[in-house]
């Protein structure tokens, strides 16, 4: 099953999703009228950078793979800066990673 499968399954289960409502039915409608309606035309200059850069993303391997490492690595700082957050404020989950440091430790490195 595709995202766009999952789309339609959800926005059939509840009919008040729709582009309006959901940041993912709105991303992908963004997406497919960029690529699948050559009658229209990016409204503003958000739309045109969008376009570009999806389509280059799409046309070079070298910047989708720089792409996909900024990603990536983004995702890593905000689970970083999650995990560390939840380390300081539970007393529970901070005992645990002191009473099991070493597996915490191959955790973080695998992680990494």
């Amino acid at each position: 099953m595709d995202s766009y499968d999952s789309l339609v399954i959800e926005q059939y289960l509840d009919t008040r999703i729709d582009r309006n409502t959901s940041k993912y039915h709105r991303l992908f409608c963004e997406l497919k009228d960029l690529y699948f309606n050559p009658d229209s035309r990016p409204k503003g200059l958000v739309d045109r950078i969008r376009k570009r850069l999806y389509k280059q993303l799409n046309k070079s391997t070298g910047l989708r793979r720089f792409y996909s490492r900024l990603i990536n690595s983004r995702l890593k700082v905000l689970a970083f800066i999650k995990g560390l957050t939840l380390f300081i404020n539970n007393n529970d989950f901070r005992r645990d990673v002191i009473n099991n440091k070493a597996e915490a430790l191959n955790q973080l490195k695998s992680k990494l």
